[in-house]
């Protein structure tokens, strides 16, 4: 007997993570559904490819009750990161929290034809910058620091509120730090370590924390005014930093597998991707990419992850996108080159 085809809604179905599911889903034979705002500027993602468009707002009931009719399966991907300008914080929240709720309202009134919702969450619900041990499995504590990391968990919690209450279907799943193809090469700039000094390199309560330095980012900076882009922070002990970065196609693999297995219903998974050294992957960029970087030693560290074994070990997922592959990639996509996946914007 064939699998089945399921239907399937997609909210935020333009983003750098959800236009790429809909082509993914559409390309495996089934019936996608893409929920998003008529006068988004990313709609052109979804153009040429045989997705049904529902438009509306996430914050009106009515256009997400259309949206959910009929639908077997959901993931729920629509939420605002990175407050654009102009948007205020209650905006803000009133699409990630009242849209949820709007989803989940609609969701539960079909019992019958619904098998699963499920939520993209974020590693940022556990805040890498005040990780309790690395790397972080399911059940590390949940104490973001962020709005967005709030409103993520607040999303799930609602998630599983709802499957208490009403018995509804659903999965979590943490994502790491997605770039796009055209995002990659700026998680490794020295202005990006810089800048994760500059924001907790004085935080006594962070992991990045150290002390008797009032001021950790001025080695980095004075090698970006010498001319210097890319940087191998390490400690004082030679460590190199890590930081938790994900192929695109391997997220939209593990949201896949996490969407459509039964028995990924009531549980959470991190989908993310085996970490990433500066060590490795900056001189492999500069190699690539004909660039200098410098080596620099700190006495702040910087090193984090998230532990897969969980989806391994349930969804069979496995990323096979390394950091050569996404660099490759990056610079591919830089040149012109179609690789097959959707920019982030």
């Amino acid at each position: 007997m064939g699998r089945v085809m399921e239907r399937i809604l997609i909210t935020g179905a333009t983003g750098r993570i959800g236009a790429n599911l809909v082509k993914a889903l559409i390309e495996a034979g089934h019936t996608v559904r893409g929920f998003a705002q008529s006068d988004d500027p990313k709609i052109y993602k979804l153009k040429g490819l045989d997705v049904e468009l529902a438009y509306g707002d996430l914050r009106d009931p009515d256009a997400v009750n259309r949206a959910v009719a009929g639908m077997s399966r959901i993931a729920h991907l629509g939420y605002i990161m990175g407050r654009p300008e102009g948007m205020t914080r209650e905006t803000e929240f009133q699409i990630n929290i009242n849209g949820t709720y709007n989803v989940l309202e609609a969701a539960r009134r079909q019992p019958d034809l619904l098998a699963c919702v499920l939520f993209a969450s974020t590693n940022a619900t556990y805040d890498a910058f005040h990780a309790q041990y690395v790397p972080m499995d399911e059940s590390h504590p949940q104490n973001p620091t962020s709005f967005y990391g709030m409103a993520k968990l607040l999303g799930e919690r609602m998630l599983e509120g709802y499957g208490r209450e009403f018995h509804l279907p659903g999965t979590i799943v943490r994502f790491g730090t997605v770039p796009g193809p055209d995002e990659l090469l700026g998680h490794l700039r020295a202005d990006r370590v810089a800048g994760y000094l500059r924001s907790y390199g004085t935080d006594p309560t962070a992991t990045l924390y150290a002390k008797n330095i009032s001021e950790p980012w001025k080695p980095i900076e004075e090698i970006i005014n010498g001319g210097v882009n890319f940087v191998v922070p390490r400690d004082l002990h030679g460590k190199s930093w890590m930081q938790d970065l994900v192929d695109v196609r391997d997220t939209v693999d593990g949201i896949v597998r996490a969407l459509l297995d039964k028995k990924a219903v009531g549980e959470i998974f991190n989908v993310t991707g085996p970490g990433v050294e500066w060590a490795d992957a900056v001189p492999y960029l500069a190699k690539k990419a004909n660039v200098e970087f410098r080596d620099v030693n700190i006495p702040n560290l910087w090193y984090w992850r998230c532990d897969i074994t969980k989806a391994e070990t349930l969804l069979g997922y496995k990323p096979k996108h390394d950091y050569r592959r996404m660099i490759d990639d990056a610079l591919a996509f830089e040149a012109g080159v179609d690789i097959g996946i959707f920019r982030a914007h």
